[in-house]
């Protein structure tokens, strides 16, 4: 029986201090809201789904003249490579623990996702639910791995 309480304790030390390090699960997560954010932008819809408002017809014209069939958020250098987002994950040293970031690259991403006076919103950042449940289960996998690794 002591052995049997020393291996569980053990075992549950083992397994709080590969739990207390969620970096892959933060990269993870990360990876799978800037994916579904690239695919919205390439899709031209907006975290509803909905598609981005249109393109005033002299902008419209200028940019079929530039850039002929591209995406709306697809303009400038950065935006063309469709990286009008940047992920970062920040390990807090000593907590064994990670958190996640995602910024905009360019200014105008922001008055994109907001709108202003003369640029109508087109929201393309924002975490839907088919990306929270992809999250979900990548993260029920990362646990489900820790757990069997504490063990063996």
């Amino acid at each position: 029986m002591a052995d049997d309480l020393r291996r569980l304790r053990l075992s549950l030390e083992s397994m709080s201090r590969k739990l207390g390090d969620n970096r892959e699960m933060v990269e993870d997560a990360l990876e799978i809201i800037e994916l579904d954010i690239e695919r919205r932008i390439d899709r031209g819809v907006d975290i509803e789904g909905e598609p981005f408002a249109p393109l005033s017809p002299a902008y419209k014209k200028r940019k079929e003249k530039t850039h002929p069939g591209q995406a709306i958020l697809k303009r400038t250098r950065t935006m063309i490579s469709g990286k009008m987002i940047q992920k970062k994950v920040s390990v807090w040293s000593g907590q064994n623990r990670s958190e996640g970031r995602i910024k905009y690259l360019t200014k105008y991403a922001k008055y994109h996702q907001e709108g202003g006076k003369k640029l109508p919103k087109r929201a393309f950042a924002g975490i839907t639910e088919d990306a929270l449940r992809e999250i979900d289960k990548s993260n029920a996998e990362h646990l489900r791995d820790m757990l069997k690794n504490a063990h063996g």
